[in-house]
């Protein structure tokens, strides 16, 4: 909802988000899964229910209850929970999670569908911190350590195709906290060695 701010925490463990109504001023506190820090916020199809992605693993929030609930449907990819969740990006055919080992693809009803890494080829690198897709379809992902991956991806049953852009790509750092563009095409990415732009027409 556009009356609703809501904040990760982290640092007070104890109260991990912060949700604030705009319009009364309320603020109400949600305890933390584990113990963990929180990293992002998205949300769900419910307006009541927030996901949110953990230091260690992914849940959801319930602004009904009040309360900190466990996601259950992992299917076969139950690594997931021990996983820091960084970013979850949503399109049309689902909810993408960028995690410290690859990328998750996870439906709202059925659960998760997919795990794309670098042991199955799918990836050159796992620690993702950020995930934009371009008007093109294309997938272009922040790495913590190698710099930016472009990914495309026909069908989650088929081979990825990546192309990776590191210091030897004249990046100037590896680790790169995030990507957006701008309405002439161009990447901007956030770097531990402040702000770099890329041309995609160049590439």
């Amino acid at each position: 909802s556009d009356t609703l701010l809501l904040v990760g925490n982290g640092y007070d463990i104890d109260h991990s988000i912060f949700i604030k109504n705009l319009k009364t001023g309320q603020i109400d506190f949600f305890p933390p899964f584990n113990k963990s820090v929180v990293y992002c916020i998205a949300p769900t199809t419910n307006t009541s229910q927030f996901w949110v992605g953990y230091e260690n693993g992914f849940g959801l929030i319930d602004l009904n209850q009040k309360d900190t609930l466990h996601f259950k449907k992992y299917n076969e990819f139950a690594d997931l929970k021990s996983l820091r969740v960084k970013f979850i990006y949503q399109n049309r055919r689902g909810n993408w999670l960028a995690t410290s080992k690859g990328i998750f693809l996870l439906d709202e009803s059925d659960g998760v569908l997919a795990h794309f890494n670098q042991a199955k080829g799918d990836l050159p690198f796992d620690d993702i911190n950020h995930i934009y897709e371009d008007q093109n379809g294309t997938f272009w992902l922040s790495t913590n350590g190698a710099g930016i991956i472009k990914w495309q991806l026909d069908s989650i049953e088929q081979s990825s195709l990546f192309q990776q852009y590191d210091v030897s790509s004249n990046l100037s750092s590896n680790i790169v906290y995030s990507i957006y563009e701008d309405n002439k095409n161009r990447l901007w990415l956030s770097s531990n060695h402040g702000i770099m732009c890329l041309d995609k027409s160049s590439q």
